[in-house]
């Protein structure tokens, strides 16, 4: 009596010793061939699809080496899809495979080679996954198809879409090409290709998409060689789902499309816990959850090479690590072609950054680098180093160095500020308005400022033990904003109004040009020397004091040269005011440097006191040149002498000349 079978009976056929083909009809009428070049296999198939059709559901070579397994299609049915998709291929313990060729989708690959040893040279199939257990397939205890491979594997090629399996491989794999996409499902894994080994080379045509469970859509081995995405790599709302995961070293990575974060923590990520080669992402990189969107180089003091981001960086919401470059160790050059977004709210640390524990290349952004809700979010920073960083859009950001910082530059306004914690920086340099009340500090000297605009809204600028080297600045400085140095600030040129300050706190200040007027203003060295000061307009309520802390060191102000009026102002040469709030410029006044001279004082306007009392104001020295008030030039050197310049009902001005 002739067995028939349902559509879920699986009927063994004969063992067949090669070189044999075995022929039958698929479930939609294709003439298909099985055929293998050596060794034994045996078939199991369903009866389903039309009368006398069969789907191939194992493939079991139980002896063999180097066998060359070949599926095909003899002849097209007329409603046939020319294709042949089968559930498992099986290789008993000992079996070695060179080619195994299947036209159609793989549901399952189970081999049982040697550690250490070739088990599979190469693998060509249209597709891995996509029927899932349809066709023969079996789920394991996490409802995924799982391959299951001990030995190494040369080459995977995938026509189509790896989707929904999982291969789990005990060894290496030489390279990896789909060209498709490699798609993760909604159970653990799926998806993913996970070998204990090493994987030479990943080729993905189309997408890697993570989905809503742990590991799903992800590729993870020791070390991984290159990885080359044409489309974007996109986490899911699963653990770990949509990534690249070396345990060990990775090489150069390049995704044409976007780097996108999910919900799930570290999704949507590039990873390594040793050094990664270069990174290339030709679109944005976007963060969601935790660590997510993000490209994360793991190896405490090693290195992640150039990283390029085509478009912009977007840290997540309320999401630490998020829609960030990170590295335990170095970073070469890293180039973002648009805007990098902080994100963050509550304590979401490091969203939307640059960040190395170590030594920083060049960081170049096209865009804006905007500070978020949370500390350190939309940074550069590193712990050591950094040789330059140049923003060309406007930024609310920060840069923070550990060490030495080449160059800090700002296309345009800028209302972040810029910390180096030990070492300097040769140059802050920015385009537009210094803005924001923040108070930008080096540990060490600063070589040069430059300021496009203004310094407004209190906005500092502090070498906290070394030089400023020269300070530019073309527009105004306003609301308290300054410039402050511990030791020398040589040179320093204000365009506009100066409504701020100028302070050495242990050197000396060079020449000082401004442009505009002079208002509520202070230039200091407080222990040391001040060069050429010349304020094309007016000066009121300022004072102009050097060298009032040390006694062993003579003050000095070389000269003062004012285009307007002299209002409520003074100017002291190692005097201090004897008596707290009476002002300065009269005999009062007593010497705390060991001596005290300006070269010359030259006002072209007028010289007017304090309209609210008490305050005397004036000048204080040992020597003064020569005194110019509009037209009239008192030659005074350095003889005693105390003269009222003004009567005012807030205060007298005077000069105060004490002897030496």
């Amino acid at each position: 009596m002739k067995k028939t079978c349902s559509p879920i009976c699986i009927e063994p056929l004969e063992e067949r010793i090669a070189p044999a083909a075995i022929t039958f009809t698929d479930v939609d009428g294709d003439k298909v061939q099985v055929k293998t070049n050596t060794g034994s296999f045996v078939l199991g198939y369903s009866t389903i699809g039309i009368p006398g059709g069969k789907q191939l559901d194992t493939i079991t070579v139980t002896t063999g080496t180097n066998v060359n397994l070949t599926v095909s299609v003899l002849a097209k049915a007329p409603h046939g899809d020319g294709l042949v998709n089968v559930g498992q291929i099986v290789g008993n313990p000992g079996v070695t495979f060179g080619t195994i060729t299947v036209p159609g989708d793989l549901g399952e690959l189970t081999l049982n080679g040697t550690a250490g040893k070739t088990v599979l040279q190469t693998l060509n199939v249209r597709s891995f996954g996509v029927l899932g257990s349809a066709t023969g397939a079996t789920l394991n205890a996490n409802n995924t198809v799982e391959s299951d491979v001990t030995g190494n594997i040369g080459t995977m090629n995938i026509a189509g879409d790896l989707q929904g399996a999982y291969l789990n491989l005990t060894g290496n794999l030489g390279a990896l090409h789909i060209k498709g996409s490699l798609f993760g499902l909604s159970t653990d894994n799926a998806g993913s290709v996970n070998a204990s080994g090493n994987i030479g080379a990943v080729t993905i045509g189309g997408d890697i998409l993570g989905a809503g469970s742990t590991g799903s859509g992800g590729i993870t081995a020791n070390d991984i060689g290159t990885v080359t995405v044409g489309g974007s790599v996109n986490g899911g709302i699963g653990l770990l789902s949509g990534t690249v995961s070396a345990q060990n070293t990775l090489g150069t990575v390049n995704i044409r499309g976007n780097l996108n974060g999910g919900g799930g923590q570290t999704s949507g990520t590039i990873q390594s816990s040793g050094n990664m080669g270069s990174v290339t992402v030709g679109g944005s990189m976007v963060g969601v959850g935790n660590t997510s969107g993000t490209i994360f180089m793991q190896n405490v003091g090693g290195k992640l090479g150039t990283v390029k981001i085509g478009r912009n960086i977007d840290g997540g919401f309320n999401q630490a690590d998020s829609g960030s470059i990170l590295s335990d160790g170095s970073i070469g050059l890293v180039t973002v072609g648009g805007t990098i977004t902080g994100g963050g709210s509550g304590t979401a640390d490091y969203s939307g950054t640059i960040q190395a524990t170590g030594n920083l290349g060049t960081a170049f952004v096209g865009g804006g680098l905007t500070f978020g809700h949370d500390a350190n979010c939309g940074v550069i920073t590193a712990g050591g180093t950094v040789k330059s960083v140049r923003v060309n859009g406007s930024s609310s950001g920060c840069v923070l160095a550990g060490a030495q910082v080449g160059s800090v530059s700002f296309g345009a306004e800028f209302s972040g500020d810029v910390e180096v914690t030990s070492g300097g920086l040769q140059k802050l340099a920015i385009g537009g308005d210094l803005t924001g009340g923040n108070t930008s500090t080096v540990a060490e000297d600063i070589g040069a400022v430059t300021v496009g605009g203004l310094v407004a809204e209190g906005s500092v600028v502090q070498s906290a033990g070394g030089i400023i080297g020269s300070v530019v600045v073309k527009g105004d400085v306003k609301n308290g904003g300054g410039f402050e140095s511990k030791f020398d600030m040589p040179s320093v040129t204000i365009g506009g109004t100066m409504e701020g300050f100028l302070d050495s706190t242990a050197g000396n200040i060079g020449n000082v040009r401004i442009g505009g007027s002079m208002f509520e203003s202070g230039i200091e060295a407080v222990a040391g020397t001040i060069g050429a000061v010349s304020v094309a307009g007016s000066v009121g309520e300022s004072l102009i004091i050097s060298n009032l802390t040390d006694s062993a060191k003579a003050a000095e102000i070389g000269s003062i040269t004012v285009g307007g009026n002299w209002v409520a102002s003074s100017a002291t040469a190692g005097f201090k005011d004897a008596a707290p709030s009476d002002g300065y410029g009269n005999a009062g006044d007593s010497l705390a440097a060991l001596s005290g001279k300006i070269g010359s004082i030259i006002i072209h306007g007028e010289v007017i006191g304090a309209t609210v009392a008490p305050m005397h104001t004036g000048f204080d020295a040992q020597s003064i040149g020569t005194f110019q008030m509009g037209s009239n030039v008192l030659k005074l050197g350095s003889t005693p002498v105390g003269i009222t310049l003004s009567y005012e009902t807030g205060g007298n001005v005077g000069i105060h000349i004490a002897p030496f």
